[in-house]
């Protein structure tokens, strides 16, 4: 049975290859052009020119890939009392305390400047060099501002310069804790490169040209 089963099954297959010798053919027919054009590539020159000049829209990618983080930060400021006032005496005259809360925003992103794109060599390999992802912008919400809490000794006061480097500090801690987040930079920077091999590949197929991506640690010398 199981061999009735198997030359009926080899039997069909021989009359499907019989009928359908034409079609198996001409397939055979196109993979032998394939190949020939893998063996005999199409010179440069004949290819359709590389549109270098569409590559102006990198800026506009890497303000796509740009990630804006929200933070929600405290600005302090606080001074212990001088010399004798330091023990409790008058009250703690020159004792200042300062609290205020907002919400801030980091931009983290690709200088667009600094992304440098060969155009494609004979393979269709475009090489490409995106730096590392930097802080782009640091940004304060300033509707976000709560009423600042304030502690002060007697006849003390906190100022206007006092309040300000207390939010210029808190920036400056912002952008230090987004400085120190790998995890952000890197996902900044990929965010960027598949954007860019997206948009190189999407040239490509309206110049009928499949393009392929080669990163680079460091720029091409010209």
């Amino acid at each position: 049975m199981a061999s009735l089963k198997n030359k009926l099954f080899a039997g069909k297959t021989f009359l499907w290859m019989r009928k359908n010798r034409k079609p198996l053919c001409i397939a055979v027919a196109c993979l032998l052009a394939a190949l020939l054009v893998f063996a005999f590539p199409i010179k440069q020159e004949d290819a359709p020119d590389f549109v270098f000049d569409e590559y102006t829209n990198v800026s506009k990618i890497c303000e796509l890939s740009t990630l804006r983080c929200y933070y929600h930060n405290v600005a302090e400021f606080e001074k212990q009392p001088e010399g004798l006032f330091q023990y409790g005496l008058a009250a703690r005259y020159g004792y200042k305390k300062l609290w205020m809360e907002y919400s801030g925003t980091v931009e983290i992103g690709i200088n667009a400047d600094e992304v440098v794109v060969s155009a494609p060599d004979q393979n269709g390999v475009v090489r490409v060099y995106v730096p590392d992802a930097v802080i782009l912008n640091i940004s304060a919400d300033k509707d976000s501002l709560t009423p600042p809490l304030t502690e002060t000794g007697w006849l003390t006061y906190i100022t206007r310069e006092e309040e300000a480097l207390a939010f210029s500090e808190a920036q400056k801690n912002m952008r230090l804790q987004a400085e120190s987040d790998t995890r952000l930079l890197a996902r900044a920077k990929n965010n960027a490169k598949k954007l860019i091999e997206q948009y190189i590949i999407n040239i490509g197929n309206e110049l009928g040209q499949t393009y392929s991506v080669q990163w680079l640690d460091a720029p091409a010398k010209q």
